[in-house]
């Protein structure tokens, strides 16, 4: 009975292991994510710093033109969790206007961002990038 235990228990701890090892709903929202808006695509990085997360531009193509983004440029500040399960922070656009910026999980690997920019919602999918 003790040896069926045991091997309950590593079986258990093997199992939610693997479980819990590529989910980024287990470890947040830190690392790189391939974006798609209504007419570009991108790549963001979030980053995690004391208890929130930052994002920064790779890469933004729109109507065939590609721009860089540098180490530096941090657009999206202060993200932390939600009461919903999702998370909330701040959105800078190029003028340098604050908005509204919310994260939901639609899968273990895709999320929807909502930016309020004056009342107009404007929505990305994000999918993880492996």
């Amino acid at each position: 009975m003790k040896t069926m235990r045991n091997f309950l228990s590593v079986f258990f701890v093997l199992f939610a292991s693997v479980s819990f090892a590529g989910n980024p709903k287990s470890k947040g929202i830190a690392g790189q994510w391939d974006i798609k808006g209504q007419n570009y695509t991108a790549i963001y990085q979030m980053d995690a710093y004391r208890g929130k997360y930052y994002g920064r531009l790779i890469e933004y193509t729109q109507a065939g033109k590609t721009i860089k983004g540098g180490k530096e440029d941090y657009f999206i500040s202060d993200v932390q969790k939600s009461k919903g399960g999702g998370f909330i922070g701040k959105f800078y656009t190029p003028d340098g206007k604050e908005h509204k910026f919310t994260l939901t999980w639609k899968s273990d690997t895709e999320l929807e961002a909502k930016i309020d920019i004056g009342g107009k919602i404007s929505v990305e999918q994000w999918t993880k990038r492996k």
